[in-house]
């Protein structure tokens, strides 16, 4: 039988990690009633069916330039 574990309280902010990139410490507004979010990307730019992006910008601590693809958006 798996031992039953506590579950994890959030207050209204807590700090979210992008670890495939390297960037940790990014505070965030939870809302358990959303349903959807967002994160702030500059540079976003589509092309040949895949999503080019930067995570921040320079006005961001937590930027870091580097541009992230994905084809799932």
């Amino acid at each position: 039988m798996k031992k039953a574990t506590r579950p994890i309280v959030l207050g209204p902010y807590t700090l979210i990690e992008f670890p495939s990139v390297g960037i940790n410490g990014v505070p965030a507004k939870v809302d358990t009633g959303a349903e959807s979010s967002s994160i702030w990307a500059s540079q976003v730019k589509e092309r040949n069916g895949k999503l080019n992006f930067v995570l921040f910008d320079v006005n961001s601590p937590f930027y870091t330039g580097e541009v992230l693809v994905t084809k799932d958006y």
